[in-house]
């Protein structure tokens, strides 16, 4: 106990006998008073347990190993706390001063730090597999992780995520105090890769499929090729490539590229004309002809001998008999391109005038 001021000051548990003496004056004896003190065990210095760093809106349970005592908080805007179960819930940024008060009055403190959380993230919440999107946090100089690497990753620093396979997976985002933020991201699954011919001819049609259903089609190159929306059908319009793409509702897509490739050069098919039956026929001719080329005569919808190879000139197909209108059809030996050259070539065959019996004759001077 201090001697002049009567604080008295707790050294260890028992009791102690306090007294206030007034010195007598003038021959009187000194006067006293007395008071008993007891002193109680405090819980031990360190006994307090539990995480002194949280975050907003989270939890940590502090514990005592003394009982009886009941909790509180010091600045219950930053922090407040459960009176007996000692679950301290984080209310805003900053520092509060835990306390555990035993029935005697003795207490022990901890000084508990309300770490802010990050801003919200914002960014898509879905991605097709193979694709990337970019999420985005206002506080800087947190790092992003991904609770399921197998479904989606995401850069430590740049929060770019790229779909891996099918499925969801929770993104955070974390500062340097433990405190994060975090959001679900759906990946979405491709559809099946485009089946179909790879090129066309430029005016003829091929037919694209995609085994997932409820998609649209589309061209990169509408002047290269067409496709119906719905159907798959493609039209080729002019040589050159085109990106075909197929569109799932989720916006994932699959793609294939569509060669168009050019139809023969065209020609003029001349000759044809009337012969007597019986005779050799008329010639049918090709203005011209391009090497690497076969051209085939038809009479009507019947090939009419052998295909020509091309030659760089013109074609004589020969003296041809039979009646009929004819046509040339040219097919590019290495693009399969086919296409029917101009005009056509009409032969006739004349009847031969009606035999009659030739008589008469005789001798005569």
């Amino acid at each position: 106990i201090n001697a002049t001021s009567g604080l008295v000051t707790g050294v260890a548990p028992g009791t102690a006998t306090m007294t206030y003496t007034v010195v007598g004056t003038g021959g009187c004896a000194n006067v006293t008073a007395t008071r008993t003190v007891t002193v109680t065990a405090a819980p031990v210095a360190g006994t307090l347990s539990g995480n002194q760093n949280i975050c907003v809106g989270l939890t940590s349970t502090f514990s005592s190993t003394a009982v009886g005592g009941t909790w509180s908080s010091s600045d219950t805007t930053i922090a407040t706390i459960n009176t007996t179960s000692g679950l301290v819930t984080g209310v805003a940024a900053g520092t509060s001063i835990i306390s555990y008060r035993l029935s005697t009055g003795c207490f022990t403190i901890a000084v508990t730090t309300v770490h802010p959380l990050p801003g919200a993230i914002t960014g898509p919440s879905a991605v097709c597999v193979n694709s990337t999107i970019t999420l985005f946090d206002s506080t800087l100089g947190g790092t992003w992780s991904s609770t399921t690497p197998g479904v989606a990753t995401v850069g430590l620093s740049s929060g770019v995520v790229t779909g891996m396979s099918a499925g969801t997976t929770t993104i955070s985002y974390s500062l340097g105090s433990g405190c994060g933020v975090a959001t679900t991201v759906l990946v979405n699954p491709l559809p099946s890769a485009i089946t179909g011919s790879a090129s066309g001819c430029v005016g003829y049609t091929i037919s694209l499929t995609d085994a997932t259903p409820g998609g649209l089609w589309s061209s990169g190159d509408t002047a290269v090729a067409i496709i119906g929306i719905g159907s798959g059908v493609v039209t080729g319009v002019t040589t050159g490539l085109s990106v075909i793409t197929y569109t799932l509702p989720t916006g994932c897509t699959m793609t294939a590229v569509l060669t168009v490739k050019p139809l023969p050069l065209l020609y003029t098919v001349t000759g044809g004309g009337s012969f007597c039956t019986g005779g050799t026929g008329v010639h049918v001719l090709l203005s011209g002809s391009t090497t690497g080329v076969s051209y085939q005569l038809y009479n009507g919808t019947t090939p009419e001998g052998f295909a020509v190879a091309g030659t760089g000139s013109g074609i004589d197909f020969g003296l041809i008999t039979p009646a009929g209108i004819y046509t040339v059809m040219a097919t590019d030996a290495i693009t399969s391109c086919s296409s029917t050259m101009v005009s056509s070539a009409t032969i006739t065959a004349l009847p031969l005038p009606v035999a009659h019996t030739v008589t008469g004759g005789g001798s005569y001077c």
